[in-house]
């Protein structure tokens, strides 16, 4: 009969290194086929909304833009006594000294401010080019000053 002869403890080890690098191995196989589709999915449906944030910023921007130079040419008209629809400012007097604008405001898009007369609101050169960078489907300009609702069915 023969004897039982224990393990030594470098086969021990051995055989438990084994185990681990098993172990790990598995564990990246795990990490590769799960979890890194499931990033790359969120990532996905993260990037467009993160995209449709900074356009909404962006319009925002350009109509409260809008909105101020709106409200310096109306501020232009009171201090100069101008009553015709057809009289409108420059921009050298709207800017200048910081007296109804401390600056030229810039489009966040890339557009280009019109002045217009007294009789329209200021506008953005983007607007007049389709598609409108400031603009969503589902969005309407509602009146002369460029302020939109939305009227997506979504919308409360």
């Amino acid at each position: 009969m023969s004897q039982y002869v224990p393990p030594s403890p470098q086969a021990t080890q051995k055989a438990g290194l084994s185990g681990l690098k098993i172990a790990l191995i598995i564990v990246a196989a795990v990490v590769l086929v799960v979890i890194v589709p499931c990033v790359g999915i969120m990532v996905a449906v993260a990037i467009p909304s993160f995209l449709r944030a900074r356009e909404i910023s962006r319009r925002n921007a350009c109509q409260e833009n809008l909105s101020r130079v709106d409200g310096a040419k109306q501020q232009w008209a009171l201090d100069n006594n101008q009553t015709s629809p057809s009289d409108a400012p420059t921009w050298a007097e709207l800017v200048a000294n910081g007296k109804y604008l401390h600056s030229s405001p810039v489009c966040p898009s890339g557009g280009t401010y019109q002045l217009n007369d007294m009789s329209e609101t200021p506008s953005c050169s983007l607007s007049a080019e389709p598609p409108f960078p400031h603009e969503f489907p589902g969005m309407i300009q509602i009146n002369g000053a460029g302020l939109q609702q939305d009227l997506s069915p979504e919308s409360p």
